[in-house]
């Protein structure tokens, strides 16, 4: 098949992103996909989008060739203002003005945790906030004893693993390489950490020093076996992956074109979680690790949303889904033996506010260690808008 839109008509790259490094606009610290919101121009020959330069997200402008659909010249910015700048919806006016809405606010991103009694999914306690700072901490991962745990922050100015001591308070950075770190996750014993960056997996002693690379241009990695000999992930491209890390080995882990996203190992490593497309969206699956790649008739599908954590005797896994509306934390158990699900999902933690909730942010992640489940979620305050410009 050639490159082709759904309606046969040919397929051009724009040349934003392009342009978008030349004037060295990224998105924000915590979005990969900075161009998500970008909005075009009533008569097409204009692109409006968020994009960061220095510490401030604002609305930037680029010509844009409606018969052609590539950009022509450099972006301009449209606004100026100290805080995240996002969401443009534009209109031309009689006389011509170009009028953009946008939304304009502040966010913080931190860390939290509930005391759970993990293998019931029950709640002991109120949510607890890990993390206090002006920057974003999110993507968290705790060691399995509940006392560490290890998150991407951005108070160094760019996406870097840290890691806190639950017992003491202490933080430190694990990383510092200016490189957009993603998914730090915690080996087993909780003497390493795994982290994808540039494309790459990266493993880091909690204790400090040089990261190694072990697996390139893989992706993103998701989670650790229980031996700690091998590490799950998928590609930026959907396709998941399991790797030997003593001989560097990447083998498929699921034979299927679908698009995927790997989530966890069971405890007792005989399984694991993925999220995967399917004709009515995305659900949640459990596969057995006895054959690779995995083919789609031994799946086993689990609910809406995506598996972030088993419990520790793996007869319960944990969900993030919009299941009533908003962005919840559910949980849903399996047979032990077969680990097909019993009854009917059950929430474990409601998010429904609008300042702070999980819905507030771009990339989720949750995990649990000892009595804790973590996860991260984002408070927002802000408005709507208006700016406006004529074309000389």
């Amino acid at each position: 098949m050639g490159n082709t839109l759904g309606l046969g008509a040919p397929v051009a790259k724009t040349g934003l992103i392009d342009a978008m490094q030349q004037a060295k606009l990224t998105g924000d610290l915590e979005n990969q996909f900075p161009f998500e919101t970008l909005a075009v121009d009533p008569d097409g020959q204009g692109l409006v989008f968020p994009g960061r330069s220095g510490d401030t997200t604002n609305l930037w402008r680029i010509a844009f060739s409606p018969t052609k659909f590539t950009i022509t010249g450099r972006p301009r910015r449209l606004t100026s203002g100290g805080t995240r700048e996002e969401s443009p919806s534009a209109v031309r006016l009689a006389n011509g003005t170009e009028r953009v809405a946008f939304t304009s606010f502040t966010e913080n991103l931190g860390v939290w945790s509930l005391r759970i009694e993990p293998n019931q999914g029950k709640v002991t306690g109120l949510p607890e906030q890990l993390t206090h700072d002006a920057a974003g901490d999110f993507m968290p991962s705790i060691s399995r004893d509940g006392s560490k745990i290890v998150f991407v922050s951005t108070r160094p100015g760019q996406q870097e693993v840290w890691i806190k001591n639950l017992r003491t308070g202490q933080e430190s950075a694990l990383t510092a390489t200016g490189t957009p770190k993603w998914d730090p996750q915690f080996s087993p014993d909780g003497s390493h950490v795994a982290f994808g960056e540039d494309h790459n997996v990266f493993v880091v002693s909690t204790s400090g020093g040089a990261p190694e690379l072990v697996c390139k241009q893989c992706g993103e990695v998701t989670d650790w076996s229980t031996d700690g000999k091998r590490i799950i992930g998928n590609t930026p491209t959907g396709r998941a992956w399991v790797v030997d890390l003593a001989s560097r080995q990447k083998t498929d882990l699921l034979a299927t074109q679908r698009w995927i996203a790997t989530d966890r190992f069971s405890p007792d490593g005989r399984w694991f979680s993925f999220l995967a497309d399917d004709s009515n969206g995305q659900h949640s699956y459990v596969a057995p690790t006895s054959e690779q790649p995995v083919p789609e008739n031994a799946w086993i599908p689990v609910m809406d949303g995506e598996v972030w954590a088993w419990s520790p005797d793996g007869n319960l896994v944990y969900v993030n889904s919009w299941r009533d509306g908003h962005e919840c934390i559910w949980a849903r158990r399996l047979r032990p033996a077969t680990k097909q699900p019993i009854g009917e999902p059950f929430a474990i933690f409601h998010s429904h506010g609008v300042r702070i909730a999980i819905s507030n942010q771009v990339e989720q992640a949750m995990a649990i260690g000892g009595n804790r489940l973590v996860f991260s979620m984002g408070e927002r305050t802000g408005n709507i808008w208006m700016a406006e410009w004529k074309e000389q």
